[in-house]
């Protein structure tokens, strides 16, 4: 009778194993490709904040629930912070990227046509709700800096140009950062494509399509 009233038990022991490890292991298969991929100190600080969202689902439903309802939950929460860390479908094709993260960097965006507008992919990295940093730049003597509403990730942003629409065939925008970048969390990344040396300037925001981040020229 002993024997076959531990058998149960251990049946559900080995069970409740079996699905602890089934939960570490979708963590861990669903961390590795962001890790391969990764590139900064913000993809880390994500991935990690990700995998601990995981585990935390996972223990709460474990404690509220049972082992197995846990191993779905860890399963769905992996694959929804996946699916979030993709890039937004439908940017421009770049094949290079140049990084600010000191306030005595600069990058030049070679930009053309007689708009006023000028779109950018760009990839914000910051630590806390906002960065620490302020994107600003020179445009044909005049020193600007906008205002944006920074998401973490790759974005397409639309920024601003001061003064009348542009009437030169050509015109450089030098990008600069204030306040306090850093290149170990708070910095950025513009990407640029080789196939489009300069930048189409825009006559007003896009309305059709993704909605690109709509900076604002700032007052200060």
């Amino acid at each position: 009778m002993v024997a076959l009233a531990s058998t149960p038990a251990r049946v559900a022991r080995s069970s409740r194993r079996l699905d602890l490890l089934a939960c570490a292991g979708v963590i861990v298969l669903g961390a590795l490709p962001r890790l391969a991929l990764g590139s900064g100190p913000g993809e880390r600080a994500a991935l990690v904040m990700a995998v601990l969202l995981e585990a935390g689902v996972g223990l709460a439903v474990w404690l509220l629930r049972s082992p197995r309802a846990a191993l779905l939950a860890v399963l769905v929460a992996t694959v929804a912070t996946n699916l979030a860390a993709l890039p937004p479908r439908g940017l421009p094709p770049y094949d290079d990227r140049q990084a600010l993260y000191r306030t005595d960097q600069s990058v030049v965006i070679q930009a053309s046509g007689g708009g006023r507008w000028l779109p950018l992919v760009v990839e914000p990295h910051f630590t806390g709700d906002q960065p620490r940093w302020r994107l600003g730049a020179t445009v044909g003597g005049s020193t600007v800096r906008w205002d944006c509403a920074w998401q973490h990730g790759l974005e397409r942003i639309i920024l601003p140009l001061p003064g009348q629409p542009a009437t030169a065939e050509a015109l450089d925008v030098r990008l600069v950062l204030g306040g306090a970048p850093s290149r170990d969390g708070d910095y950025l990344l513009i990407y640029s494509s080789a196939a489009q040396p300069r930048i189409p300037l825009l006559d007003a925001p896009p309305t059709t399509g993704a909605s690109p981040t709509l900076c604002a020229l700032a007052a200060d």
